[in-house]
C-alpha cells in the first residue's frame, strides 16, 4: 500500500501590521481589522499584531474598529496598503499597517485663579467615577481611553477650592478642559 504523500504548502504573509493607542502607545488586542475587497477580517493579538497571508500584489482599503471597547476609541476608514514584492519574490511591508486609534480622551490644564500659574499635583477626576489622575509640573493631565459621554470633570488641590465643569466626550476625539481654582481663605 503506497504511503500518501505530503504536501508542503507554503503561506506569504501579504500584509503584517500592529494595533496600539495613540495616546499611550499600548497595543490594542481584541479589534477587527477587515480588508474591504476582497472581503477578509482578522483580530488583533495581546500584542496588538495582525496579518494577512497569500494576498495578490496590489492596493487594499483596510477598516480597524476597536467594537468590544465600546466608544473608548474612534475608527480608521480606508486606510490604503500596498502589497508588492521584491524581484527575489519577499514581501514589502508597507509601513501605513502600523495602525493608532485615536482614544476618546480629555486633557486640559489646571491653573490658579489669581495668577494663572499652572498646579501641579492636582487632582483631576471625572465626578461619581474612579477615573483620575495628577496634572504634571506644568499643570496639565490628561484622561485617556475614556466612553463618549456627557461627564463633569473637577479639580481639586490642598489649599485650593474645588472646580467643576460639564464636558462632552466624543468617540475618538480629544476634549480639552482647562481648569482653574482659587485659594482658599
Amino acid at each position: 500500500m503506497p504511503s500518501p504523500s505530503v504536501e508542503e504548502i507554503r503561506h506569504h504573509v501579504a500584509i503584517a501590521g500592529s494595533l496600539t493607542d495613540a495616546t499611550s502607545g499600548r497595543a490594542i488586542a481584541g479589534a477587527i481589522v477587515e480588508i474591504v475587497d476582497p472581503a477578509l477580517q482578522t483580530l488583533t493579538r495581546e500584542d496588538g499584531g495582525f496579518y494577512f497571508i497569500d494576498l495578490p500584489v496590489g492596493l487594499y482599503s483596510l477598516n480597524v474598529s476597536a467594537p468590544s471597547f465600546n466608544t473608548r476609541y474612534g475608527v480608521v476608514t480606508g486606510l490604503t496598503i500596498a502589497v508588492q514584492n521584491t524581484v527575489e519574490g519577499r514581501p514589502i511591508f508597507d509601513s501605513k499597517a502600523r495602525v493608532k486609534l485615536t482614544p476618546t480622551a480629555l486633557v486640559g490644564r489646571v491653573t490658579r485663579a489669581d495668577n494663572n500659574q499652572p498646579i501641579e499635583r492636582a487632582i483631576v477626576q471625572l465626578r461619581w467615577t474612579t477615573i483620575q489622575t495628577l496634572t504634571d509640573q506644568e499643570g496639565r493631565y490628561t484622561l485617556s481611553g475614556l466612553l463618549s459621554s456627557a461627564s463633569t470633570v473637577q479639580a481639586s488641590a490642598k489649599g485650593f477650592s474645588t472646580s467643576i465643569q460639564k464636558v462632552v466626550l466624543t468617540t475618538g476625539q480629544e476634549t480639552t478642559a482647562n481648569l482653574s481654582l482659587s485659594v482658599t481663605p
